[in-house]
């Protein structure tokens, strides 16, 4: 139990007694209950409930002071909650597994490649849950899973740029990391954003919306980072879609060819473009890669 109440009784008579949870909550109203009819018995006053003020202790009194009877007394008590029985909860909610879930299924299989029974197998989540936390249920966790996916891809590039000596060491670093996923995955995990795009139709409008929202806002990130190394805004705008378009067509090659070739030459490419552009283009030496 990680938080609930506990139960104190004693008596004159009798040895001390622990009762928790419910059962201590059930023995709360028959002890107030009991109060009450020893009361009428003995032609007192109806005596009240009193609580602390932090509702953790809550005991029968007279209005002359502590109700004394004879039988057992309790009070209830709220529980630690740093009992060494108390079992360890998941870290991971059922919302961000059932995201999790999604994501992997939209780089392995794609939207209508992977069935909600699979779906929610792989979260270790029941069917009752995904509509509690996605009303409009497979759709609706698409949506957010891809609002998730563009929040990582942006701020990952955000805290490169940041640390990056210069944009071409940035993009190398970037780019390289969706190399280094695709081959790690045995070339079966693609980009959840062009699996998700393919397959999408004018149907599916919430999706196709957040898509063309993150594909908007990936390219703002790029064209920012190239425009605060001096290239001009409309150019950096340009640059940014450019560079979106050709990586993700490699990606798409390099997935079905089992080799990241087509990213490597489509990288090299796109960085001699973007040096090509810049105010103060950086020597070779200073477009490695960032540790």
């Amino acid at each position: 139990m990680t938080d609930g109440f506990a139960l104190d009784a004693t008596s004159a008579t009798g040895p001390k007694q622990v009762f928790t949870g419910h059962h201590a909550l059930v023995f709360y109203v028959l002890n107030g209950i009991y109060a009450r009819l020893h009361s009428a018995a003995q032609g007192r006053a109806r005596v009240p409930f009193h609580t602390d003020h932090d509702w953790t202790s809550l005991q029968a009194r007279s209005f002359e002071g502590q109700l004394t009877l004879d039988r057992p007394v309790y009070r209830i008590r709220r529980m630690s909650t740093n009992s060494t029985n108390t079992p360890t909860a998941d870290p991971t909610s059922t919302r961000d597994r059932l995201i999790a879930a999604m994501r992997d299924a939209l780089q392995r299989k794609g939207f209508h490649g992977v069935g909600l029974s699979e779906l929610l197998a792989n979260a270790n989540a029941p069917k009752g849950v995904l509509y509690h936390h996605f009303p409009g249920g497979k759709a609706e966790l698409a949506v957010v899973t891809i609002n998730a996916i563009v929040v990582q891809l942006t701020a990952g590039l955000q805290h490169i740029s940041h640390k990056a000596a210069n944009p071409l060491q940035a993009l190398t670093v970037w780019m390289g990391a969706a190399q280094k996923s695709l081959s790690d995955s045995g070339y079966e995990k693609g980009c959840p954003l062009a699996a998700i795009a393919l397959e999408s139709t004018p149907e599916d409008t919430a999706i196709r919306e957040a898509l063309a929202a993150g594909f908007v806002a990936i390219r703002s990130q790029l064209a920012a980072t190239l425009a605060n190394a001096g290239i001009e805004a409309a150019k950096s705008r340009q640059l940014a879609a450019l560079i979106v378009s050709a990586y993700e067509g490699a990606l798409v090659q390099a997935r079905v060819a089992g080799s990241v070739d087509a990213m490597r030459d489509t990288a090299d490419a796109l960085m001699d473009l973007v040096r090509m552009h810049l105010p103060n283009p950086p020597d070779a030496t200073h477009t490695t890669p960032v540790a």
